[in-house]
């Protein structure tokens, strides 16, 4: 008589529990694949310390009535290749074993497994809709001190355009957004999904499955973040000019191991009346001395900061890296993604005017401890294209039917990525094993994976998770993919 698919799953995870040890953390889910009904097993592996997963699932009955069986490793174990090879190697003794029971010690000494096999395990039907496939991103607007809007709410469809005091959208956010006391709730800047029609908040799916979200990487050396903050910014107005910590100055002042390099990709600027072009302010024209600066600041004198800064105009497609210490400020009219560091910390040098007392100013740590946060040398003709060089060709070509660009280049590799990858056809997810906040900035298309599909179009925002199932990307589409670094 044949066995059925479940009594293989059950003594296959007896198995699992003699050669890992009987108290391994272990998952069974019923589930379908293409090739049919299948058991995703998840289990802890102790020798190495994080989560291993594969498919057990039946092929086409054999002659003799019996299933041929097969293992597959999934994305949740990417360098699983010493784990696989101990699979195969017991395939031949779990064949011979009958439903019900594991492999005898005979068949497999070196494992030290009984005859009987009191499988204990969770069970429960239906898929793990986590990792099926990306996950979308609604809308998730954040207070902020100005106002915007107008083209965020174009470029996400939004029925009627308006500026309001929510001008920042935080995608795929793991970061809790620091605002005044009048304007704080809880949750505020974290992102949420649905998953299986519940919400569910990313940072709580980082907290209970570390690996899975972020990848092991970025966990063996950060611990349990995305290690990155990716922001929709439409700014109706001039930003104040302000600065963000290093990392060794963050864990000074700050007590964190993240300061906030950030960077920004145009999308689309507009001009607002009574203000200038669409422009950004980066850096000292010449070395400033710290006592002169500290006078600017006291006497709140914005237009001497100002006019002693870089002065760049920008237009869609341009790409500003803006490393810790640059003071730096964003013009009117201004619509851009802003990738950074899980922080939210800013230093603001110019408050008058702004609805920013002067102890928020320095976030209450006084000038003294903060000043030195800003870098006061020079930033050259020479720097300025470095901080806004062109992005360059990385993988693909047009003749492929896709292609990636590197945004920002080598200066943002010990923090973040971002790429520009454009479909024309198709294309198997390029960055699997790591954390991805996704921007679909033109066109339609379709991400797809073994259980089921995801409609793309501009103005679309998702995530792909480390260990999301794997991704083909197809259709006509331009997208950002924010990734940290693993520099």
């Amino acid at each position: 008589m044949t066995a059925s698919l479940d009594e293989h799953a059950h003594a296959y995870v007896g198995y699992l529990q003699r050669i890992s040890g009987a108290d391994t953390p272990m998952i069974v889910t019923e589930t379908r694949l293409a090739a049919g009904p299948a058991f995703h097993i998840e289990l802890f592996d102790q020798a190495r310390g994080r989560l291993r997963a594969m498919y057990l699932f039946d092929g086409p009955a054999a002659d003799d009535g019996t299933f041929e069986r097969y293992l597959l490793t999934c994305a949740a174990a990417p360098d699983a290749e010493p784990f696989w090879k101990l699979i195969a190697g017991s395939a031949e003794v779990f064949a011979a074993a009958e439903p019900g029971t594991a492999p005898s010690p005979e068949a497999s000494p070196a494992s030290q497994v009984g005859a009987s096999c009191p499988a204990s395990l969770w069970h429960r039907g239906g898929v793990d809709e986590l990792l099926d496939l990306p996950l979308r991103l609604p809308p998730n607007r954040v207070y902020r001190f100005y106002r915007g809007g107008v083209l965020m709410d174009r470029f996400r469809g939004a029925p009627e355009p308006e500026d309001t005091v929510f001008p920042e959208d935080w995608v795929g956010s793991t970061t809790a957004a620091i605002n005044p006391p009048e304007h704080t709730y809880a949750g505020e800047g974290l992102s949420s999904v649905e998953i299986g029609g519940e919400p569910a908040v990313i940072a709580d799916l980082l907290a209970e499955r570390p690996e899975e979200v972020a990848g092991r990487e970025i966990v063996e050396r950060y611990g349990p973040t995305t290690a990155l903050l990716i922001k929709l910014l439409d700014a109706g107005s001039r930003l104040p000019v302000h600065v963000h910590p290093t990392r060794d100055l963050a864990r000074q002042i700050f007590d964190s191991q993240f300061g906030k390099a950030e960077a920004w990709a145009i999308l689309a600027t507009r001009q607002i009346p009574g203000a200038p072009s669409p422009r950004v302010w980066l850096g000292f024209k010449d070395d400033v001395p710290r006592e002169q600066l500290m006078t600017w600041i006291d006497e709140q004198d914005a237009d001497a900061i100002r006019g002693a800064m870089n002065e760049v105009e920008v237009k869609p497609g341009d790409a500003v890296f803006v490393r810790p210490g640059l003071l730096h400020a964003t013009g009117a009219g201004v619509f851009l993604v802003e990738a950074q560091e899980p922080t939210d910390f800013s230093i603001v040098a110019e408050h008058k005017g702004y609805p920013i007392t002067p102890e928020e100013a320095h976030m209450f740590k006084g000038w003294d401890t903060v000043l030195d946060i800003i870098d006061r040398a020079a930033v050259d003709a020479d720097g300025l294209a470095t901080l806004c060089q062109a992005p360059s060709r990385v993988a693909g070509n047009v003749t492929e039917g896709w292609y990636e660009d590197d945004v920002w280049g080598a200066q943002s590799d010990p923090f973040f990525k971002a790429y520009r990858l454009v479909v024309d056809g198709s294309v198997a997810w390029p960055h699997r094993g790591v954390y991805s906040v996704v921007i679909v900035t033109g066109g339609f298309g379709v991400a797809e994976t073994a259980h089921g599909r995801l409609e793309l179009k501009a103005g679309d925002t998702f995530a792909v998770l480390a260990a999301t199932a794997p991704i083909t990307i197809s259709g006509d589409l331009e997208m950002l993919v924010t990734t940290p670094s693993f520099v």
